[in-house]
Order: structure tokens, then C-alpha cells, then sequence
């Protein structure tokens, strides 16, 4: 996007060695394991619009602020 403040969203894929998709969805984040954090105005009303969808979530939304420069 063309925006200051919207990025991009990159898709992992593991190529070597080749990973190929679980039978079934983890239901715990490993370490080391990629991650999507999302900045929202209304980050309850998306945890709950994604609950109501039956997203498993795994952190409650938390307060944070980025300080310096945006790049």
C-alpha cells in the first residue's frame, strides 16, 4: 500500500528443506515460529469479530507504542 503507516504482509513458505502443510493447524506458537500482529483503532472489537469467526487466539490485545522515526 501506499500509506505511511500500512505495511506489507509477507507469506512464509519453507523451501529448503521443503515443509510441506500440516494435516492438522498447530494450536501452539513454537519459537522461532512466523507470527501476524496487526495494529488496529478498535483491537477489541477485532478480537472479538475474529472469536465470532472461530479464530483461535492466542494473546489477549495489549497497549504499545513505537517511539522514533517512522521509516
Amino acid at each position: 500500500a501506499n500509506h505511511d503507516l500500512i505495511g506489507m504482509i509477507g507469506l512464509l513458505e519453507w523451501l529448503d528443506p521443503k515443509m510441506d502443510a500440516p494435516d492438522e493447524l498447530p494450536t501452539e506458537i513454537k519459537f522461532g515460529a512466523p507470527v501476524f500482529v496487526v495494529a488496529s483503532q478498535d483491537a477489541r472489537g477485532a478480537l472479538e469479530r475474529a472469536r465470532d469467526l472461530g479464530s483461535r487466539i492466542h494473546c489477549e490485545p495489549r497497549e504499545w507504542s513505537v517511539t522514533g522515526e517512522l521509516l
